[in-house]
């Protein structure tokens, strides 16, 4: 039985007891599918919008829903603290507890940013192209652009916007050189 002041933890921070955490790792195991190459194992249930397996319990009388990801954890851990739950593979539906880690949010946020999947890192659309990334994108306006996307680490659309933005400038270049 659990003392009063470790059920109000648990609440706070929205961990279920070993025991809920092992019943629900049951179902998790139920709506999996493994991914022979990458060793993942994708969950197939409920799904948040950010792509994060989702599972609902009970507690209290009240319906909540935990991470699948921590769920899977704290069943092959002994139990889930306050941390974070990280992915080694960068798949937000894997569930493999081999993938996962406990970590705190700054470790976490860290992590994200050096793997170029924060809002605003160095490997996302919504920062400014460099220069040379723009010559790049104005030599290379014959290739496909998802090609050159990847080539420079940049989300398709940021490459077709530089590309509209190129033309633009180079037909104002020639109307004025025709005045």
């Amino acid at each position: 039985m659990t003392n009063v002041s470790e059920a109000v933890e648990r609440v706070r921070v929205n961990i279920p007891p070993l025991s809920v955490l092992q019943a629900m790792a049951a179902r998790v195991a139920e709506h999996i599918a493994p991914d022979l190459n990458s060793g993942c194992h994708l969950w197939l249930g409920w799904m948040g919008k950010d792509g994060y397996g989702l599972i609902r319990y009970s507690e209290g009388g009240k319906r909540r829903a935990l991470g699948a990801h921590r769920v899977a954890f704290g069943a092959a851990n002994g139990g889930l603290d306050d941390r974070e739950v990280g992915h080694r593979c960068d798949t937000p539906a894997c569930v493999n507890p081999a993938h996962l880690r406990a970590v705190t949010h700054e470790e976490n946020m860290a992590e994200m940013a050096e793997r170029g999947r924060a809002k605003g890192g160095p490997r996302t659309r919504y920062r400014r192209m460099s220069a040379a990334e723009h010559r790049i994108v104005a030599e290379t306006m014959t290739m496909p652009v998802k090609a050159v996307a990847r080539q420079l680490g940049r989300d398709p659309e940021s490459v077709r916007r530089a590309r509209e933005r190129i033309a633009r400038e180079t037909l104002t270049r020639m109307e004025k050189n025709d005045d």
